[in-house]
Order: structure tokens, then sequence, then C-alpha cells
């Protein structure tokens, strides 16, 4: 059990690692790349330890993977938005069939009861509050990134984060892993504080909850399919409400 406390405090200190990397990134690439570079480091020496179990290996194994995507993304000199997430997305999808062919993970069962649809169901509301937060300011002008990269990206998210990371996490931290799963996603997108000032505050509340409700999703139902599905809707329906309503 003392193990078990010492990995999850582990874990969240991924997070947070992964919350300075970002915003760092944002306001400085050179120290966006020693911040990935610290962290990969971190994750090594973690690896190293013998009192690991196999899936405790696995999880942080396949978390290296973040800040190895990251660092690559800002070695290479690209400056094109929608060519920098068809990247990121690339890499992240090799690395989760990677995952899940090296490792054999296969649909895990589904739960022997429902209990996290009354969290779920105001999810379908999220792109209806952006979308009021958004016109009134005026921010509809945003990157027309075109729906097939939408698709591609929300697809490729939930096969890395809820196939591999989730599906580890539940296995060692139980049904904790929803949340952490949920939080890690989230602070893969702090650098919106950055970029949007105090409306990215906001905008990082929802988009928290709307990942800790897609890994609630995905544990009610065991289908990667359908919740890539429902989160390339929200995805996409929250595109069009900033560039065409």
């Amino acid at each position: 059990m003392k193990n078990g406390c010492n990995y999850l405090l582990m874990f969240l200190l991924v997070i947070f690692l992964i919350v300075v990397s970002e915003i760092e990134s944002l306001l400085s690439p050179l120290l966006g790349i020693l911040t990935y570079g610290i962290w990969l480091l971190i994750l090594v020496n973690i690896l190293r330890l013998r009192e690991l179990s196999i899936d405790e290996r696995n999880l942080f194994t396949a978390l290296t993977v973040i800040p190895a995507v990251r660092l690559a993304v800002l070695l290479i000199p690209v400056t094109d938005y929608s060519l920098k997430i068809v990247i990121v997305y690339y890499l992240l999808l090799m690395a989760a069939l990677y995952y899940i062919f090296t490792l054999s993970i296969k649909r895990p069962a589904l739960p022997e009861r429902a209990r996290y649809y009354p969290f779920i169901i105001p999810l379908f509301l999220i792109p209806a509050v952006q979308w009021l937060l958004i016109r009134p300011l005026g921010l509809h002008s945003i990157v027309p990134i075109q729906i097939a990269i939408v698709g591609f990206a929300s697809f490729v998210q939930v096969l890395y984060f809820q196939g591999v990371i989730q599906f580890l996490a539940e296995k060692c931290f139980g049904v904790s892993g929803i949340v952490l799963t949920g939080v890690l996603v989230t602070a893969t997108q702090a650098g919106i504080v950055v970029t949007a000032g105090w409306m990215g505050v906001i905008f990082l509340g929802l988009l928290l909850y709307t990942n800790i409700a897609i890994s609630a999703l995905y544990y009610e139902t065991r289908s990667l399919p359908l919740t890539a599905f429902i989160l390339f809707c929200l995805h996409a329906f929250a595109l069009f409400c900033c560039l065409w309503l």
C-alpha cells in the first residue's frame, strides 16, 4: 500500500511537470525543451526502481511518450499549427499502436453496474457553453482546422489516453485511474492559460470536466470507437459554433 501511494505521488508529479512544461514551452521554446528533457530524465529514473510492478512499469514507460513527442515537435522547425497537430497525433498514434500490440492490451470487461452516467450527460452541453463564452468576446477568428484533422486527433487521443494510459492507470490505481487520466489529458492542454489569459482558466476548467467525463464514458462503455466518436462530435460541434454561428 505504501509503494502504491508513492507511485501515485510520482504520477501526480508527472502531471505537475506536464503543466509546467506546457506553459514554459509557449513562453520560450528553449525553456520547454529544458523542462521536457528534465521530465523525461525523471521518468527514466523512476523506471530504474526495482520495486515497480509490471503494470506500474508499463504505465510510466507509456508516459515517456508525452515528453518525447513534445521534444520532437519543439525540435522540428514547423510553424504551421495544423501541421504541428498532425505530427503530434501521428507520433501518438504510432506509440499507442506499439503499446497496444506489445502489451497485448485487450478490451477490459464492462463494470458490473453503471455509476457515472449522471456525471457524463452534461458533457453534451460543453460546446454550447464554449460558444457562449467565445462569441460575446469576438474570439471567433480561430484557426479553421479541417474536420478531418479534428477527427484524427480525437481518435488518436482516445486510443492513447484511454486505450493505453487509462487501461494501465486503472490496473495500478483502480477506479481512481479514471480521474487521473482526465487530469493528465487536461495537463497537456494547460498552455491555453498562456494563449487565452483569464478566459483560458475557464476553458481549462471545462476541459478538465470534459476529459474526466470522457474517461468515465470509456469506463462505462469500454468502447474506444464510441468514445472517440463522442469526443469528435464535441470538438466538431464546438468548432462549427465558433466559426459559423
